[in-house]
């Protein structure tokens, strides 16, 4: 690591590239001024124990140092998972007054294979990937999943994989505002 080894002489080299003497006027700065922001970045960084002595990992990636920080500090314990919450509040108002509010919300939990994040990514990626490469869509450069021909499939994928969004619609009459669920 430029500056030295561990992670108290790589804070202490940034802190001297920007000018500061100590580290809470380096974080200070570092959160545009904001002390709360600031505060917290300091306990995260003594959670993290990168305030220290403690050697980094990989001297000349600091990036690679910091993931296998994150990796030691953050790993799951025997007993945890983890868990992805998603949530769309999506509100319409159209030409005749009518108003429509569509929920959509998925909650995924880890297990003992995978976690529920690499779920949602590593499917979604797989389930693109093998439309492309089995022809089933033909359009060529950067698509984005807006397109009946490209979610439906995909939809239909994730959810043999578990990836299910619970749906509603709440629609609100121009007459009244008497709500009715669809």
């Amino acid at each position: 690591a430029e500056g030295g080894s561990s992670w108290g002489d790589v804070i202490k080299t940034l802190q001297d590239q920007q000018q500061h003497d100590d580290l809470k006027s380096f974080l200070l700065a570092c959160s545009g001024g904001n002390k709360t922001t600031a505060t917290k970045a300091a306990a995260c960084l003594k959670f993290l124990d990168m305030t220290s002595d403690n050697a980094v990992s990989e001297p000349l990636s600091i990036a690679q140092s910091f993931c296998d920080q994150l990796e030691s500090k953050l790993r799951f314990e025997d007993d945890e998972r983890d868990m992805v919450l998603m949530h769309h509040n999506i509100e319409a108002t159209f030409g005749d007054g009518r108003k429509e509010t569509h929920l959509s919300s998925l909650q995924l939990y880890g297990d003992d294979r995978m976690s529920a994040m690499c779920k949602t990514v590593g499917y979604t990626a797989a389930v693109g990937t093998d439309l492309l490469l089995s022809g089933k869509l033909d359009r060529k450069g950067i698509l984005l999943p807006t397109s009946k021909d490209i979610y439906d499939p995909c939809l239909d994928a994730l959810e043999k994989e578990g990836l299910v969004f619970e749906e509603e619609v709440l629609i609100e009459s121009a007459e009244s505002s008497d709500e009715q669920v669809v």
